[in-house]
């Protein structure tokens, strides 16, 4: 019932620039839609309006404010400037930190409108009225896709490079204190060159522009493929699972602050938390990486298990992912909104993402075996 043709053909429709926003992941949404009418099914649609200031704005204007305070410092100007200039600092950081604690709220910058697309199977709706509450699966999968100025491993190094010169520099401006005057020609010669090192790394991250030239074919119509199969799938009454709800949730606006799934899990308030078990699949190429998210319950760490144990049983390898410094997923907002859930995508090709040309680096095969494991583990 897994179809390996189907698929490859869903992929590759589906892989065609689409940045948040625009018509084009407007078009992307269609698709897909139509792709679920013609299976008999509804779906609802909920359209929504961001602001591209959270995602795009906001970091680049800390990494400025940073570099004043550090510059400052360094030239050592008088304990009155430096306390001023502080001072302004922290209070427009402290001003920024509020705006930003609900980012799909903000009403300033650039505003977009984009949506989410959501198909319920197996709902309570669909059983009667019926007491007994099921655990609801939640598959997710962004539509947006995004390119930009830089490759991405330059962006890594760049905030890399960025936090650790900072550290080291406030270390280094703390030990001034204790030196002798002797020391202080190698103070300067050491702090000089970490400061060219964090104005680098600063004009890096300022220069780092969002496009929309990558076809987004691994990032991420790999996790579009899936879930449309998925649901190709279980809409089939003789091989859902009773005891579970399936939603299939498409969502847009990912690549510019998780706007989507903000706005769906917002939604979901007057729902008990735990009676939701978030997957989300987002850019899966040549292997896969699994990442666990909320507290490790004991019927959340059952189903993670029966993950594994399919996984093994189709000899497909599924690695325990690491956290990437700057990733922030649907499935990173469902754990900060205090979901319990698993997120699936792939380290080894996470170089390639938000590049112009990326389905090369797609083994369908393996996304096909991928979804056998998944609907393997939901039967057990």
């Amino acid at each position: 019932m897994i179809d390996l043709s189907r698929i490859k053909r869903n992929l590759q429709e589906l892989s065609f620039p689409r940045r948040y926003g625009t018509n084009s992941e407007k078009l992307a949404f269609e698709k897909i839609k139509q792709k679920i009418e013609k299976l008999g099914l509804k779906t609802e649609s909920h359209s929504f309006v961001f602001s591209t200031f959270y995602s795009n704005v906001l970091l680049k204007i800390y990494v400025i404010l940073v570099f004043i305070i550090l510059f400052l410092k360094y030239i050592n100007v008088t304990d009155v400037i430096f306390i001023l200039f502080l001072g302004i600092v922290i209070f427009l950081s402290f001003l920024l930190f509020l705006i930003s604690r609900n980012p799909e709220k903000i009403k300033f910058g650039n505003k977009l409108s984009s949506q989410n697309l959501l198909i319920k199977l197996n709902s309570e709706a669909e059983i009667g009225n019926k007491k007994e509450k099921k655990k609801k699966l939640i598959f997710i999968a962004h539509v947006d896709s995004k390119g930009q100025t830089l490759p991405i491993i330059y962006r890594i190094l760049s905030y890399y490079a960025w936090m650790i010169s900072v550290l080291f520099l406030i270390i280094l401006f703390f030990l001034r204190f204790f030196l002798q005057i002797q020391f202080f020609l190698l103070f300067h010669s050491i702090a000089s060159v970490i400061m060219v090192i964090n104005l680098i790394s600063c004009i890096f991250i300022l220069i780092n522009m969002s496009n929309n030239n990558s076809d987004g074919a691994l990032d991420n119509a790999t996790g579009i493929a899936i879930v449309l199969e998925l649901l190709h799938h279980f809409q089939i009454e003789k091989v859902q699972s009773k005891n579970y709800e399936y939603w299939f949730l498409f969502t847009g606006a990912e690549e510019v602050g998780t706007m989507g799934a903000r706005f769906f899990l917002n939604s979901l308030q007057k729902y008990d938390k735990n009676e939701f078990i978030i997957i989300n699949f987002d850019a899966i190429g040549k292997g896969i990486n699994l990442f666990k998210f909320g507290e490790e319950k004991n019927d959340f760490l059952k189903f993670i298990n029966l993950i594994f144990k399919s996984a093994r049983d189709y000899n497909l390898e599924i690695k325990k992912g690491r956290k990437i410094i700057g990733v922030h997923s649907d499935g990173w907002i469902s754990a900060k909104k205090g979901f319990n859930g698993i997120g699936f995508g792939d380290i080894s090709v996470y170089k390639y993402v938000h590049r112009k040309h990326t389905i090369d680096n797609i083994d369908y095969e393996l996304l096909c075996n991928f979804c056998r494991v998944i609907a393997s583990a939901i039967y057990q």
